[in-house]
């Protein structure tokens, strides 16, 4: 977060109930329909840059795990709204790291077969991934890992792109990261 565009210790205040691991504040929002989604909230002051705060926000498309999250006031449906009373910005750019799997008797990659065996020592090793530096980084992805396992294509996207506080979901980032994700992997023929 920009150095003083955002006003940590009225946030930290608010939201609450913010437990502490290894120098990161963090708290478990669920979305209104506790079976839908929740998200992780972390933040932390920033070791290169100490006016400035990271903030990081884990989005997790289905219900916790456990059920000991505090109720809070803010959902995950709402909380990036919430968030822009404490952010003198509308909008910022965000980092994003986003994982994506599908079950491997239904997908593959568009890009290169995996995985592929070759050659190594006398034995056969097994290349089960790859990256990919896309050019002109759609919906702001830059880099992605295809990574193959006999039960899963792992996708792992790298993206750079502008979070507008007001009314963002991160379901609706994440339908446009899955969009660029369809034209790497596609459904195998039956």
């Amino acid at each position: 977060m920009p150095a003083g565009k955002f006003n940590v210790e009225k946030f930290s205040e608010a939201i609450g109930g913010a437990s502490v691991s290894e120098g990161w504040n963090s708290v478990l929002l669920v979305s209104r329909n506790r079976d839908e989604y929740h998200i992780h909230v972390f933040w932390e002051p920033d070791d290169d840059e100490p006016n400035r705060t990271k903030l990081q926000v884990d989005y997790h498309a289905w219900p916790p795990e456990e059920d000991d999250s505090e109720e809070h006031h803010v959902s995950a449906d709402n909380f990036f709204d919430w968030l822009s009373q404490y952010v003198d910005v509308a909008t910022a750019s965000a980092h994003i790291h986003a994982e994506f799997e599908y079950p491997t008797e239904q997908w593959q990659s568009r890009i290169m077969a995996l995985p592929i065996k070759v050659p190594f020592d006398d034995k056969t090793a097994v290349i089960e991934g790859l990256s990919i530096a896309l050019p002109l980084a759609p919906q702001g992805v830059n880099q992605a890992w295809v990574i193959w396992n006999k039960k899963r294509l792992k996708l792992q996207i790298f993206a750079d792109r502008s979070l507008h506080f007001k009314d963002f979901t991160p379901r609706e980032d994440v339908e446009a990261l899955n969009a660029v994700v369809k034209r790497l992997i596609g459904e195998k023929s039956l």
